[in-house]
């Protein structure tokens, strides 16, 4: 097939490929979380042991310079699929904006054209609620938490073999008459890194290479499948962006576009690829066009990106993260042939070729140079991120679980300091995070109140130093930190609600009252911060008083989905259940549907295979609520689904192991399957811990009974009834 770039309106919908559909190739994306280019056998890493990507980067084309636009998995990969820069399609961070429909991916074009398409993915940061699965038929996306988990959201993954376990599996499915997309999204070079033996011992010392030759073992398994048909395979192997592991005072990704988290491997292999390598810089935002062209396939008007190689522009590279997290200056690039600008107050310039690794900086004796980069860079039109009065419920729930958000105070991009000038404070920022991790919390404190008097601003800082002290407990002294940070003149309204929201987490729902209360007399106009009254005041078990507010702000369900949902908690606690689901309805289009919002619709829903969506949906929002996990034990029960019922109450007693109710699902569970010994132990140990409980006794009757027992299940019988009755006369 020849390299032809086809031009048209771009309408997906009307492509209309030259190549029958017998004889189109199948397409095989692989997306290499946090992997750096030069940490490839191929890209000269003499310790790599990745031979299935250095065999496909040896069949095919090499791109030597690629660069990731952002050293962010969500707006990477939405720029790998849409061929859009980051100020283009609106993803600035991870999990600032979900990508929206009216953009359209690299898996719409496909299917348009006739491919069947399927994605199996590795974490959090790429599931289909970020929008990245659009165009994909099937999205392989479940992390279900590992025993004895109880991880935030952001923190789950699973490894390679999971995911490509699940490839092959849909790949042995698939229609085998159409061409396929299959989208494998690996994540194990992403922190902490945790290898799998062998490769654990067989490479100590460097378990970030013995992360990334597990997942080309993975590779080398998919690919002995995907190729094994008539049909050929067009590969392309990317990574999403780097890491960094010290260079420029930086350590993982996310402040700086150094090449460190930028230069990604880039391999375009298999059908119609001729091998060679390309020393011309490309972008993860040309990989749409390239892949257009290479299939013949109509190329739509208004991308960033170009089809490679051979159309060599200048590459934009940015992260806001400074600015949003400490008010410093945001981290701007632009790569144009051999040089790359990085736009601080003070610019830096690099010679790519001579100096990868960016350690002479030519600003200062190429200042023409240099001027004509910023010109170019100023052209491209890349606003800053809009930055709206508030977060969402969702934004704010994100990015607590990340352990940041607030910002500096300040939010003047013209004053804004070069984060040169602040590599202390960073420093010890980066320290303190990883003293949190490996449990050095007094460390942790400690290096915090250093800090926050050499940034006193930097509100991050002082939100880190309460949840630090919330998570110990240490209420009274979070409070005092949290009066403290609120009296900063930049608390603005994501401050507040991230206090209010850490506070009510901490448990202390009568304080998260009066602080949101407190918040509302300065942001009257505050969704968010009125959301989180309700659901204090719902903690408070003052339902009648959060439908009265919540009515006052929302008449008709649906006007704030973000504050339908608790009110309709509200009116199920209140006694007005038959009021409640149009609101409860209302609070699924939240960007993040309220705690026990789905649970409570289960009571509305027509059949048992709806309770288990909406029960499934809650528990991976929000795995630790037991309530409803002990009802999908229940459900499960009664569709004598007992294996899976008893997983879910191993995970409940992982949780909560002396709770009754729990001990009693997995016995009741036990004598379902007929294992009457497994059941004995069981209920032994639930009796231990309630030795009156009657339920109890009534399971326990009955495993006497199926054991021929029949005169001491008499006895347990009789004891359980006593028991209840006496538990009703004390309801009384």
């Amino acid at each position: 097939m020849g390299l032809v770039w086809l031009l048209s309106c771009g309408d997906p919908q009307v492509a209309a490929p030259s190549e029958s559909a017998a004889l189109r190739p199948h397409v095989v994306v692989v997306t290499l979380d946090t992997t750096r280019a030069d940490h490839i056998g191929a890209y000269g890493r003499a310790e790599a042991r990745t031979p299935t990507i250095d065999r496909l980067a040896n069949e095919g084309l090499r791109f030597d310079r690629a660069y990731s636009p952002i050293p962010l998995t969500i707006p990477a990969h939405a720029t790998l699929f849409t061929g859009l820069d980051p100020y283009h399609h609106g993803i600035r961070d991870n999990g600032s904006a979900v990508l929206e429909a009216r953009f359209t991916t690299l898996a719409e074009y496909l299917s348009a054209a006739g491919w069947t398409t399927a994605a199996s993915v590795a974490a959090f940061v790429t599931q289909r609620r970020w929008g990245l699965c659009q165009g994909f038929e099937t999205c392989l996306d479940a992390l279900p938490p590992r025993a004895g988990e109880d991880r935030q959201p952001w923190s789950l993954e699973r490894r390679a073999d999971e995911v490509v376990d699940d490839a092959l599996a849909w790949w042995a499915g698939r229609d085998p008459a159409r061409p396929a997309l299959l989208w494998v999204h690996v994540y194990d070079a992403h922190r902490p890194f945790d290898p799998p033996e062998p490769y654990r011992s067989e490479m100590e010392g460097l378990p970030y290479d013995a992360e990334i030759a597990f997942v080309d073992a993975q590779l080398a398994r998919l690919r002995e499948v995907v190729e094994a048909g008539e049909r050929p395979v067009l590969w392309l192997v990317v990574g999403d962006h780097g890491e960094a592991v010290g260079e420029h005072g930086e350590r993982e990704h996310g402040w700086y576009v150094y090449n460190a988290t930028q230069r990604v491997p880039f391999i375009l292999s298999g059908h119609g690829v001729d091998p060679g390598r390309v020393s011309e810089p490309v972008g993860l935002v040309d990989a749409v066009p390239t892949l257009l062209r290479h299939l013949e396939l109509p190329m739509p008007d208004g991308l960033d990106g170009r089809p490679q190689p051979g159309g060599s522009h200048p590459i934009y590279l940015e992260t806001w993260q400074l600015f949003e997290r400490f008010g410093y200056a945001p981290h701007l690039g632009l790569v144009d042939g051999p040089w790359k600008l990085i736009a601080t107050p003070r610019p830096e310039l690099y010679n790519q070729l001579d100096d990868p690794g960016e350690r002479e900086d030519l600003a200062v004796r190429e200042p023409e140079r240099l001027a004509g980069l910023l010109r170019r860079l100023e052209g491209l039109g890349a606003a800053p991120p809009a930055r709206p009065g508030e977060i969402d419920a969702g934004t704010l729930a994100r990015l607590q679980a990340l352990g940041y958000i607030g910002g500096s105070g300040s939010r003047d991009l013209a004053d804004a300091a070069d984060p040169k000038d602040h590599q202390a404070v960073l420093g010890r920022v980066v320290q303190v995070t990883r003293d949190i991790a490996k449990g050095r919390l007094e460390e942790a404190e400690g290096l915090l109140r250093e800090t926050i008097p050499l940034a006193p601003g930097v509100i991050e800082l002082r939100l880190r130093l309460v949840r630090l002290l919330i998570g110990q407990g240490r209420t009274v002294e979070a409070q005092a930190e949290v009066e403290a940070l609120l009296a900063l003149e930049g608390a603005d309204q994501g401050t507040w609600t991230t206090a209010v929201a850490l506070v009510g987490g901490a448990g202390d729902h009568q304080a998260a009252r009066e602080l949101a209360e407190q918040g509302l007399r300065s942001f009257a106009e505050s969704p968010l911060l009125e959301e989180l009254l309700l659901v204090s005041l719902l903690n408070l078990d003052r339902p009648t008083e959060a439908v009265e507010r919540g009515m006052a702000w929302v008449e008709v369900p649906g006007e704030s989905p973000g504050l339908s949902g608790p009110v309709g908690l509200a009116l199920v606690r209140s006694g007005r259940g038959a009021e409640a689901l149009p609101w409860l309805e209302a609070g699924l289009g939240a960007d993040r549907v309220a705690r026990g919002v789905r649970q409570a619709l289960v009571g509305f829903s027509h059949s048992a295979a709806e309770a288990e969506d909406l029960l499934a949906a809650e528990l991976e929002d929000y795995p630790d609520n037991l309530v409803a996990r002990a009802q999908l034990v229940a459900l499960l029960d009664r569709q004598a689904r007992f294996e899976e019922a008893l997983a879910q109450s191993g995970a409940l007693l992982e949780r909560d192991p002396r709770n009754v109710v729990f001990l009693h699902a997995r016995a009741q569970t036990l004598f379902n399957l007929g294992d009457l010994v497994a059941c004995r132990r069981a209920l032994e140990e639930a009796l231990a811990v309630a030795p009156e409980d009657s339920d109890l006794f009534l399971l326990l009757a009955n495993l006497l009974h199926r054991e021929g027992r029949l005169e001491e299940a008499l006895e347990a019988s009789e004891r359980a009834n006593e028991l209840h009755q006496q538990r009703l006369a004390g309801e009384r």
